[in-house]
């Protein structure tokens, strides 16, 4: 799974800082449109975080959208405190023992 991606799931289901997510996500939605498929995907994964299927769905928009390649992006995710990813990282499929929030995960 790309970094951009990992870095949403987990900052959807460790509960990260409203104000900080919804920063991230109205940049997403300026960069895309109002109405865009990895906001789309965002909002539905919000509602069930534990959904692989919504999760690879949101790696799939965020690499057509390449969003995964977008600097900005990049950098605001980097941005989150590494204190706010304070989640157990098996929660979502990833089996580590340290998870920073550049999307380094150390198995």
């Amino acid at each position: 799974m790309d970094t951009i991606t990992t870095t949403i799931i987990t900052a959807i289901t460790s509960g990260v800082s409203q104000s900080i997510f919804e920063g991230i996500k109205k940049v997403i939605a300026k960069k895309l449109g109002g109405k865009n498929k990895v906001s789309e995907t965002i909002e539905e994964l919000e509602k069930e975080p534990n959904s692989s299927e919504l999760q690879k769905k949101l790696e799939k928009n965020i690499i057509s959208a390449k969003l995964n390649e977008d600097e900005e992006i990049k950098s605001l995710l980097a941005q989150i405190p590494a204190t706010e990813f304070n989640i157990n990282a098996e929660k979502i499929g990833i089996v580590a023992n340290t998870f920073n929030n550049k999307g380094v995960i150390n198995l």
